[in-house]
């Protein structure tokens, strides 16, 4: 039951339910029943719960320290806008940042551990950039997908001396936040996307492969201030 509903669980649904509440705000608005902006405070509560999504797929470390951030980012603001306290913008992204700097560095540690510890697997790829840069080159013959999360950073994956196997599309999350994201494919790759964009934007510059039965890529995730290209 739990998988199931992780399976049907997305980025797309939880935005679509946001907006959704947005609309129903302004219909009950219209008729006086209630005032829309006396709820708007609680705009905060979209991103927390786009974090809490995050993590609870968790499907790889990448997605749950981005889920992380969306939810620590999410809660100070929920909070100022409450009148707890108050703060600048600059004041919470820069103890976020740190925070989300140190899980990623102990999260690197144990992966690298147990890389040490068993055979060399690069058929799933993981590459997240915290303020920084990363640049991936995967060679792998039967590549099954994996996770890009760029926040505050940009990520490079180059796919093009990749190959895959089997009917199933290999698939990749990504998530970005004031971050970019490029990603280099073969030619004879189809690339569908379900990412969402808020405030950001998606662009696949890819050419469409002729042949019917051409391997797919899916891309899924969230785009927040940020902009994620695919190329050939």
């Amino acid at each position: 039951m739990a998988a199931e509903l992780r399976r049907r669980l997305t980025s797309g649904l939880v935005f679509g339910l946001f907006v959704m509440a947005v609309g129903l705000l302004f219909f009950l608005q219209g008729l006086d029943v209630l005032r829309a902006r006396d709820y708007f405070s609680y705009w905060a509560v979209f991103p927390i719960a786009l974090g809490v999504f995050q993590i609870l797929e968790g499907r790889s470390t990448a997605q749950t320290v981005a889920g992380g951030a969306m939810v620590l980012i999410g809660a100070g603001f929920l909070v100022d806008a409450l009148g707890y306290f108050r703060f600048s913008l600059w004041q919470l992204l820069f103890p976020c940042a740190l925070l989300l700097v140190g899980v990623h560095l102990v999260a690197q540690s144990l992966r690298s551990r147990a890389a040490a510890q068993s055979p060399v697997d690069d058929s799933v790829v993981n590459a997240i950039a915290v303020l920084s840069g990363v640049q991936r080159r995967v060679h792998a013959t039967h590549f099954r997908g994996g996770s890009v999360t760029a926040v505050l950073g940009g990520c490079v994956l180059d796919l093009r001396q990749t190959t895959l196997d089997g009917a199933e599309p290999a698939v990749i999350d990504v998530t970005a936040f004031w971050g970019g994201v490029k990603i280099f494919v073969p030619r004879e790759w189809l690339v569908t996307s379900s990412v969402v964009p808020l405030l950001g934007g998606m662009e696949d510059k890819t050419e469409t492969p002729k042949d019917p039965t051409a391997k797919r890529l899916a891309l899924r995730g969230l785009v927040v201030m940020s902009g994620v290209e695919v190329f050939n």
